[in-house]
């Protein structure tokens, strides 16, 4: 296998009735294959060629502003979360901001060496988004990156936030605007009719973009790897993959997940490949649950086939109204995870150890 650094891919077409498939890149290099996995994000080149009709996300309504400091240049006199500080949600309005502490650029955990990091979901940003073309009827184009939010955008986020949001974040948030350390990130979200096309098929978030909050990217996206790999094994022509794609988008043609869903085994697992999201907007309107832990599926339950997906694009400011309620998590919630996506990782091992 060659792995191609820096290459830039534009296009992947069917060149003719047979099926046969070719990646086209910036450079005008065409490369036939027998098969394409699009693994390549929300915003997917590869999309286009599986669903020519519907091959972008939809903006889902959110921004979110992110940032991380570090607590070594937070201002005198702030006092910092504590050690073992939880994951935070606070809420203002309809905007929601969630905290919680980092380790430090070598690992550090210790109270004043670690990072601090901050997501606000702010449902109030379109018109930003289309002023800065970033916007195009419901198709997110890009993102705004740090260094480049406008002074009056800046202004009223930090004026925002020293009325509403707690301390240490509100001073966090103002040491990470004046740094241009403050990014804006789009929440996307994507309802796919079809996996795969042909020899062509998506994974990951091209096939369904999670949101960066609910923390199930990663796993869907194994899940993925696993069911690629139990419908394409024992295929050894080219001719085969049609038939072996369709097995993969068929819910029906894929063994249960069982060891692959973060749903307590108390619940019955995914009987397809499935996963279970919350919608984005759910996270800014409703401040009756908490952070998205492993331990109970999200309240969005399960699509019976072919599933709703959400994630995050790019940018930004906000006029909520400053009345706030906050939660924490029990720490945990913060432990299910790693331990659902080492049992995730198991699997697709055992899995591929048995072929």
């Amino acid at each position: 296998m060659t792995l191609l650094r820096d290459t830039h891919v534009v296009a992947v077409r069917t060149e003719d009735q047979d099926g046969n498939v070719a990646v086209v890149t910036a450079a005008g290099t065409t490369f036939p294959a027998d098969l394409v996995i699009g693994a390549d994000g929300a915003r997917s080149t590869v999309r286009a060629a599986v669903d020519p009709e519907r091959p972008d996300g939809r903006y889902a309504g959110v921004l979110l502003w992110r940032a991380m400091v570090d607590e070594q240049a937070m201002p005198g006199g702030v006092r910092l979360p504590p050690a073992r500080e939880p994951a935070r949600e606070v809420y203002a309005g309809p905007c929601r901001l969630v905290t919680y502490p980092v380790p430090g650029p070598a690992g550090e955990t210790a109270v004043g060496r670690r990072w601090l990091n901050l997501v606000w979901y702010d449902p109030q940003q379109s018109e930003l988004l289309r002023a800065a073309g970033l916007l195009d009827g419901e198709t997110i184009r890009g993102s705004l990156a740090p260094g480049t939010l406008p002074g009056d955008v800046r202004q009223r986020l930090a004026d925002f936030a020293a009325a509403s949001w707690p301390s240490p974040w509100r001073e966090a948030l103002a040491v990470a605007l004046a740094s241009g350390a403050v990014f804006g990130t789009p929440i996307i979200e994507y309802r796919p009719r079809r996996l795969a096309a042909g020899r062509i098929a998506l994974a990951g978030d091209a096939a369904h973009a999670a949101s960066p909050m609910v923390g199930g990217g990663f796993r869907q996206g194994l899940q993925d790897v696993l069911a690629l790999t139990r419908t394409l094994t024992g295929v050894r022509s080219a001719a085969a993959v049609p038939a072996a794609l369709a097995r993969y988008q068929d819910p029906s043609g894929c063994a249960p997940l069982s060891r692959m869903s973060l749903t307590a085994s108390r619940k019955p697992p995914p009987t397809s490949h499935t996963p279970q999201r919350r919608h984005p907007k759910q996270s800014c309107r409703r401040p009756t649950s908490s952070w998205p832990t492993a331990g109970r599926p999200d309240p969005g339950g399960l699509h019976p086939g072919i599933r709703k997906s959400t994630t995050s694009a790019s940018t930004g400011p906000t006029t909520c109204s400053s009345a706030r309620t906050s939660r924490s998590s029990a720490p945990s919630s913060r432990r299910l995870l790693p331990h659902a996506v080492r049992e995730s990782m198991v699997a697709i091992s055992d899995e591929l150890r048995l072929k």
